[in-house]
């Protein structure tokens, strides 16, 4: 395992550090937590607003076109309006006013919309060459059950963006996606010899899409599918881990 490890470790090439250059390894994450409470929350009848964000230490910022991509997730209009800018004053004022206007339509209907979201944060490490924030999103607005996405986005030590294609050697696409249906598959106690429809999965073009949710971790290759990617709500998220041996024919070297 410690050499599929080092493997991972040097297949992307990493930026040598110049002197006073961003380097998330010389910065410490710290939480910060942002809260609102509209309406008072008598009787239930309330919004309850919580995003879980960091503070940088020695006043180091994160680069702005990483912090920018991080607020469109943890500020997210969650009426899918993209015009409404990704601060937290807007999330909680857009949400604001969608609650009022359904207490006005509604009045004899009290309920408790709660709005979440939270970035979690993996710094890397000399095995784990990567920067990887994790985003969970938990809303609920009425309905029949609350709606919850996790995204992921994974960045060099100096803040630049990393794809799978970075990772992976080229035309990786359909062996990787043959290993990701035997973990699903094992994760849904799906039999071999049952097709994947009839367990109740959705496909594209015959086969399982990759997780649009996906971070490199200790464990391995991680890929997420989250509530309604590939199957109902009732079946829940589905998660996977590829062990770093499984596909070190598939990793980049240098």
């Amino acid at each position: 395992m410690a050499a599929i490890l080092a493997i991972m470790a040097i297949c992307l090439p990493l930026p040598s550090h110049a002197q006073g250059e961003w380097r998330s390894d010389d910065i410490r994450f710290q939480p910060d937590t942002l809260r609102a409470t509209i309406d008072g929350c008598g009787k239930l009848a309330c919004v309850s607003i919580r995003v879980i964000t960091f503070r940088t230490s020695a006043h180091r910022n994160v680069p702005k076109a990483m912090q920018d991509s991080l607020n469109k997730v943890l500020f997210a209009n969650p009426f899918g309006d993209s015009t409404t800018p990704a601060t937290f004053d807007a999330l909680r004022d857009s949400t604001t006013v969608a609650y009022r206007q359904f207490r006005t339509s509604m009045p004899d209907v009290p309920q408790h919309w709660t709005v979440y979201r939270k970035v979690d944060v993996t710094k890397p490490t000399p095995r784990i060459p990567f920067l990887v924030f994790r985003l969970t999103t938990l809303d609920y607005l009425g309905g029949a059950h609350p709606s919850m996405v996790i995204q992921s986005m994974v960045y060099t030590p100096t803040g630049e963006a990393v794809g799978l294609e970075d990772i992976l050697i080229p035309g990786y696409e359909r062996t990787l996606v043959d290993i990701v249906t035997t973990y699903v598959r094992r994760a849904r106690n799906i039999k071999n010899n049952t097709s994947l429809e009839k367990a109740g999965l959705w496909l594209v073009d015959g086969r399982l899409p990759l997780a649009k949710t996906w971070y490199p971790s200790d464990r391995g290759l991680v890929f997420l599918y989250n509530t309604y990617e590939i199957a109902p709500y009732a079946a829940g998220p589905t998660e996977v881990v590829l062990p770093w041996k499984r596909i070190s024919h598939l990793l980049r070297r240098g």
